[in-house]
């Protein structure tokens, strides 16, 4: 805790987070000033958060840490996002087992307003595996968006045998 904002005459608290030192939980009115950069730790936002959360030249790129959200806020959520200087976030790509995750992730019933320079790139989809003689290829796991939601999983291939077999018995 530290900084000091003068917000229309009043000031609030802002408290300091160096994002490279773990990951950052904010609940409450509580506003957090963030820094720099990490490939490891994310932002959780809990339900009963109602805070802004400052990004100062932040770099979260978790393009290779499978299902995390650089920011993560839970139903309920309420916040500000506000980069002061251009921010960038890289969510989780798509794997064999999870879908593409969001940079920000926005379920239903949360809300984030999003101010200054700040680029959001939503994980990559998975392309989906090849057929093989007895069992046809598994759709590829999708692309989480920059601001939103997260991918859905691919379908499962048909067994091309025993869907052959029926249909012989029908």
């Amino acid at each position: 805790a530290g900084a000091y904002e003068n917000d229309n005459g009043t000031s609030k608290e802002v408290k300091i987070w160096d994002i490279s030192q773990g990951d950052l939980e904010v609940s409450g009115a509580d506003n957090w000033y963030v820094t720099c950069t990490t490939t490891e730790y994310h932002i959780t936002v809990a339900a009963n958060a109602t805070g802004t959360i400052y990004l100062d030249g932040v770099k979260i790129d978790l393009r290779t840490v499978a299902a995390k959200n650089p920011i993560d806020l839970a139903v309920g959520a309420n916040v500000t996002i506000n980069s002061l200087t251009s921010s960038q976030l890289l969510a989780s790509f798509a794997t064999e087992t999870t879908v593409g995750m969001a940079a920000i992730h926005v379920p239903e019933g949360a809300t984030v307003a999003v101010t200054g320079v700040l680029s959001a790139d939503g994980g990559f989809a998975l392309r989906g595996s090849n057929a093989t003689d007895a069992l046809g290829g598994n759709g590829g796991n999708g692309a989480g968006a920059g601001i939103g939601g997260t991918g859905a999983l691919g379908g499962a291939g048909v067994d091309i045998e025993k869907t052959a077999a029926k249909n012989a018995h029908n």
